[in-house]
């Protein structure tokens, strides 16, 4: 299985169990702050911890610079397919982005370049939380480097 089927496994895995675990709450639980809401479900920890790890596993097996685009703009991409889905979803997955950047220089040069441009294009000024600043800063240091 490559690192993408990986990933995009992890992600329909977090979205099933989120939809899961989001079922088991009680009608109004989380409003007005009564109890847990969506975005306390264990399931967003659990995706963080998982999609680290699958990253440090991505980092050590050496994969080229086209996978790690790859990879990337999976990551960079998703919140905005699926943003129509649960808000506690879409924030976790604009968080999720900031891990990103350790394979950020795993990149060469013109696939940096073509990422940054893609990825200013999909998150205009506006619509970047910090995550996403640290993002377009880490690909437009390795798309301009000597």
């Amino acid at each position: 299985m490559t690192a993408a089927q990986r990933l995009e496994r992890l992600y329909g895995d977090y979205i099933e169990q989120f939809h899961c675990q989001d079922s088991e709450r009680k009608p109004g639980q989380g409003i007005f702050g009564m109890g847990a809401g969506p975005g306390d479900l264990r399931c967003h920890g659990l995706f963080i911890e998982k999609l680290e790890a699958l990253l440090t596993d991505i980092t050590g097996m050496g994969a080229d610079s086209r996978e790690v685009r790859e990879v990337l703009w999976f990551i960079f991409s998703e919140p905005v397919r699926l943003q129509s889905e649960a808000p506690a979803v879409y924030w976790t997955l604009m968080a999720a982005q900031g891990l990103g950047i350790r394979l950020i220089g795993l990149l060469d040069k013109e696939d940096a370049a073509e990422l940054y441009e893609a990825y200013k294009s999909e998150y205009p000024r506006l619509r970047r939380m910090p995550a996403q600043k640290q993002v377009i800063d880490a690909l437009s240091e390795r798309a301009n480097r000597k």
